[in-house]
């Protein structure tokens, strides 16, 4: 008898504790995250920075929720803020990264010790005043953003080969316009920097975008 009711005792606590859990269970919120990485701050509309960008969509769900405007990703590009977002982590902490050198810096020695060595003579236009103010150094942006895109057109995008490359990509996975365009650059003998200026940085006020071909 008292087996009999030690069992219905553990099954009605059992039955409590389901209900409890199935409770629990129905009132966690359910939260769709929406990440949009490989742009910059000013590359949406709603920041109001370029009228030539346009992003509906992300601009309505701006207006009609809260921004954060002091929230930050952990890294501007697209693999390592996943990581970052994914992990709950500092991506760096488990080697998922891309930084600055990533993108300016050859990883072979030879081209590498020439392109640290450019970059030691650059500093002379700090010094010299040249761009030793943020007026002066966004006077003189088309300028240098010039010359870095010729350098690295010259090299066949490599530093952007840091990460990607043709053989990596998926074009069945691409939106119809990525897959036209990808395909007329490869058999152009276009590389990255040709289609992607300003990908990471705001465009020079003077830039002028190329007719579409």
């Amino acid at each position: 008898m008292k087996t009999l009711r030690a069992s219905v005792f553990l099954w009605f606590i059992l039955c409590l504790l389901s209900s409890a859990l199935a409770a629990a269970e129905s009132r966690k919120p359910n939260i769709i995250v929406i990440l949009t990485d490989d742009h910059g701050w000013a590359d949406l509309g709603v920041q109001g920075a370029d009228a030539q960008i346009h992003t509906p969509n992300l601009d309505l769900l701006a207006k009609d929720g809260v921004r954060f405007t002091r929230g930050y990703v952990t890294a501007p590009q697209c693999t390592p803020s996943r990581a970052g977002l994914i992990s709950g982590q500092y991506q760096n902490k488990f080697g998922v990264r891309a930084a600055c050198p990533d993108c300016h810096v050859p990883k072979e020695w030879g081209p590498m010790m020439l392109r640290k060595a450019k970059a030691s003579l650059e500093v002379f236009s700090k010094i010299t005043g040249k761009i030793d103010t943020p007026e002066k150094f966004e006077k003189h942006r088309m300028e240098l953003a010039t010359d870095e895109w010729a350098r690295m057109k010259a090299a066949g995008s490599r530093e952007c080969r840091n990460c990607h490359s043709w053989d990596a990509m998926e074009a069945a996975k691409q939106k119809p316009a990525a897959q036209k365009k990808h395909a007329m650059a490869q058999a152009t003998g276009k590389t990255c920097v040709d289609c992607h200026k300003g990908i990471a940085h705001l465009l020079p006020a003077e830039y002028v975008e190329p007719d579409e071909e």
